[in-house]
């Protein structure tokens, strides 16, 4: 039998949406602040997360960025469609596997994305000027325990008898 250590209700919320709420929600609130500065390229939030990814871990397959962004086939088709309708990205067939294809940015692409990547650190800096460093430790903490929960490993707050 497993026993669980329980933690106490740290806030207003329920225990059990105490941190998926509050993830969903400012995933939500920090794609339309992005928006609203101005997106370079005329960008949304979603293609501008792909750009900057694209920058720092291109050639990949679709299947990959898929993997990385977790978003359905076909809305993912539609963002790589537009992305390539702007000529910030190109698809190529993979050379070791002709029924795949390789993501890359163009010459504007890999522009926009250094533009991307100054405001996510603009962005970013504005955060930590809201933060102490012990609140940003915390954060990080917390991130690094949803991630193992999310990649199956054990919390250590599970004991097993």
């Amino acid at each position: 039998m497993m026993q669980v250590r329980r933690l106490e209700n740290l806030g207003s919320e329920p225990m059990s949406t105490q941190f998926l709420n509050t993830i969903h929600k400012v995933s939500r609130e920090v794609a339309r602040y992005l928006e609203e500065q101005g997106l370079p390229g005329n960008l949304n939030a979603t293609e501008g997360h792909i750009i900057a990814y694209l920058a720092v871990y291109s050639p990949l397959t679709v299947g990959r960025l898929n993997s990385v962004f977790g978003l359905r086939a076909s809305t993912l088709t539609s963002i790589l469609n537009r992305l390539e309708e702007k000529r910030l990205v190109i698809r190529k067939v993979h050379p070791r596997d002709h029924r795949s294809q390789l993501l890359d940015l163009t010459r504007e692409g890999a522009i926009i994305a250094e533009q991307m990547h100054s405001l996510f650190e603009m962005v970013e800096a504005r955060i930590i000027s809201f933060t102490s460093e012990q609140e940003v430790e915390g954060f990080q903490e917390v991130m690094q325990a949803i991630s193992q929960l999310a990649n199956g490993k054990q919390s250590p707050g599970v004991v097993d008898d």
